[in-house]
């Protein structure tokens, strides 16, 4: 999305910037949705400079549009000049006629408020289809996200997961986000969860509405100018019922930060890890949303300040090009194998139950030998994959450099030692190094080191560490005299944590909004 709301202070750099942190994610491919802009030369160059592909939406969305004149001439006109415009780019690598417009008119009862006036149909169907062919005839168009090319909508609906592209929002909106296993799409084009932005940047900008800072008021997480800074219908609502049954709804409002943070990485990635599982059935998975243009809770994995969210390193570990997810289905455990390269990957898995507190209990290897561009499962022997105390063991698999980590229950179940961590932070040449080193399994251990140092950057996050190994954390800041406050809550947290905090009840919504988008 644009990447603030006066476009004026969009600048070359920060636009480099932004698709910096898109391939340091392992991104390959930018969505520019519908209800943004049509970007400047400065965005589309540097896509083809770093080899990013770009999928251009015209610009309706979310909405019915006349048809009549004079606006299907205005509209006619801005297509014609950006196809011309953008058509030299070699990122350019599909045009799409818009953002959600026949899904709506198809399932989010437009046609009893339209009463037979028009709506769009035709600029998807006929409009945009003929520019591209006449301007830009090599490059392929889609009529719509989602949408179901060749098919009559009275057989087949444009979000259809069995044809084209498909938006999944029900797990935001309705149901948890395990449900991402409910469906293999063909081409998952819109999905995501929210999290409110980096500490820093929420606490800089948002205050309470007696003027207070956000973290003093009485009750921060329902201060009417928070909540005006989260534009999903029933937002925290949401927010707190997809936390209940993962890592419970904390009452305080900092570890409620950091547990939505927390919830929206894991949920991304669960979806993520899902569809990749699936290729070719499932071609690719775009996540909604990279960026943000403002201090808001959100979709985005970039907040407005450029600060990445936790959701930021799910990303990268998610869509790197080799991966280990564990699956489990029919109450059997596996571990799907994903080799997005171009070489083969052959190694011998090593895995391995052990107990949260140390000691492994049950040990196998499994070869694998896995060809370019594929992914297979390997089950996990049964040994190894049935627990005798699920809420106090896990499984780790290893494949050269490669490892994940499978629990048998939710955190809310799980024996997590409060503080199952000895650090040891030290200064760097351009900031410090904080050295973690569990002696009980810790669970996504991350550094919110902006709330203590606004420039603070830190190289990894979300890191699982059965009991006895290390992991070394890199923050980079020009701040002096942090170590202590490195090496401890706020800013060093854990899911462990989570596990031995005050909670609240989410309060019982009924999910009315009519539209799934959101």
């Amino acid at each position: 999305m644009p990447d603030d709301h006066f476009l004026t202070r969009i600048t070359a750099e920060r636009l480099g910037r932004r698709l910096d942190q898109a391939v340091a994610a392992n991104i390959n491919l930018i969505r520019v949705w519908g209800g943004g802009i049509y970007e400047s030369e400065d965005f589309y160059s540097a896509c083809d400079e770093r080899g990013i592909l770009v999928w251009q939406d015209f610009l309706l969305a979310c909405a019915a549009y006349p048809e009549e004149s004079p606006l299907w001439e205005e509209i006619e006109a801005e297509a014609r000049e950006n196809v011309v415009r953008l058509a030299p780019h070699p990122s350019l690598a599909l045009w799409n006629g818009g953002n959600e417009n026949l899904w709506g008119y198809e399932e989010w009862n437009w046609p009893d408020a339209l009463e037979g006036r028009t709506w769009g149909g035709r600029y998807a169907h006929e409009m945009f289809a003929a520019v591209v062919a006449e301007l830009d005839p090599t490059r392929p168009y889609s009529p719509n996200s989602p949408s179901s090319p060749g098919y009559d909508p009275k057989q087949v609906r444009s979000n259809d997961p069995d044809h084209g592209s498909h938006h999944q929002w029900e797990v935001w909106n309705a149901i948890d986000y395990t449900n991402y296993r409910g469906e293999i799409p063909r081409f998952c084009s819109e999905f995501g969860f929210q999290a409110p932005p980096a500490w820093r940047t929420l606490t800089d900008w948002v205050h309470a509405a007696d003027g207070r800072p956000l973290a003093e008021a009485d009750d921060p997480k329902n201060d009417p100018t928070f909540l005006l800074h989260q534009k999903a219908v029933d937002g925290n609502g949401k927010l707190d019922r997809g936390l209940a049954p993962h890592l419970g709804v904390p009452a305080d409002f900092a570890d409620w930060h950091w547990a939505t943070q927390l919830n929206q990485a894991r949920a991304v990635a669960y979806g993520i890890d899902h569809y990749r599982r699936w290729w070719p059935r499932t071609a690719g998975a775009v996540v909604w949303q990279l960026n943000d243009c403002w201090p808001v809770t959100s979709w985005a994995a970039v907040d407005s300040e450029e600060r990445p969210k936790p959701l930021w390193y799910a990303l990268r570990r998610a869509f790197a090009p080799r991966n280990l997810v564990f699956v489990t289905e029919d109450d059997a455990l596996s571990v799907a194998v994903l080799n997005d390269t171009d070489q083969p990957w052959r190694g011998e898995i090593a895995l391995s139950r052990q107990r949260l507190g140390s000691g492994s209990l049950a040990t196998a290897t499994v070869s694998v030998d896995l060809e370019p561009r594929t992914s297979r499962p390997v089950a996990v022997p049964l040994d190894v994959a049935v627990p005798d105390d699920p809420a106090a063991e896990i499984v780790v698999a290893r494949l050269d450099a490669y490892a994940t980590v499978h629990t048998f229950v939710p955190d809310l179940e799980m024996a997590l030692e409060k503080d199952p961590l000895d650090v040891d932070v030290r200064p760097a040449e351009d900031g410090y190094t904080v050295t973690v080193t569990a002696r009980s399994f810790a669970r996504d251990v991350t550094l919110l080191a902006d709330r203590v140092a606004a420039d603070a950057f830190v190289d990894e996050a979300l890191v699982s560490l059965p009991a006895g190994e290390s992991a070394t954390f890199r923050v980079r800041t020009g701040v002096r005299d942090l170590e202590q406050a490195l090496g401890a809550a706020p800013v060093l947290r854990t899911a462990n944590d989570l596990r031995h905090v005050g909670r609240s009840n989410p309060e019982e919504v009924t999910h009315d909004d009519p539209r799934t988008g959101g």
